[in-house]
């Protein structure tokens, strides 16, 4: 192909002029609107890290994205999300449940109930996210948690009533 010869966009199936192109790391070439638009669609809008729309196999990278949108929302999204796949792979880190916190504490293994204190000051099992549960296995907190919900919402009465049966079959297979 010779220099400036239009260039076939697979996205939007036009020919667009070879300067307003874009070729990704992969060598797949797109319109640069096109590319742009699927981007900002993909980082900002679906919170994914972006591959070419062409063969699917290709990241695109941090430059490219960089190159396209300058070191705005779109850029910052995007090295959010990598750092955020990244420590997801990590395997030993567990997110905080606080709402509005987005850190991450390292654990021992987690999948063992672990009490966790994060920076924010929330105590919560590194296990299930809820909050601490002292003695209590995961399973058993949340029967409590629905119990109390339960008495909360219906009453104390009907609780009880529900919860008695259930406390004399549990201190029965402790026996």
């Amino acid at each position: 192909r010779s220099v400036g010869a239009p260039v076939p966009c697979p996205i939007c199936l036009e020919d667009v002029p070879a300067e307003e192109a874009v070729e990704l790391g992969c060598g797949h070439k797109h319109c640069r609107d096109d590319t742009k638009q699927y981007i900002e669609s993909q980082v900002v809008g679906d919170g994914k890290v972006p591959y070419c729309p062409s063969c699917s196999e290709y990241e695109i990278s941090i430059r490219e994205v960089q190159a396209l949108f300058g070191r705005g929302e779109v850029l910052q999204k995007m090295q959010q999300r990598q750092l955020e796949c990244a420590l997801t792979a990590m395997g030993d880190l567990v997110g905080c449940p606080a709402p509005g916190c987005g850190n991450r504490v390292i654990v021992s293994n987690s999948e063992v109930a672990e009490r966790v204190t994060c920076d924010c000051g929330v105590t919560f099992c590194s296990k299930c996210k809820s909050l601490w549960h002292y003695h209590a296995s995961c399973d058993e907190a949340a029967k409590l948690f629905a119990d109390w919900m339960g008495w909360l919402e219906n009453g104390r009465n009907k609780s009880l009533e529900s919860s008695q049966g259930a406390s004399k079959a549990r201190f029965e297979e402790l026996k």
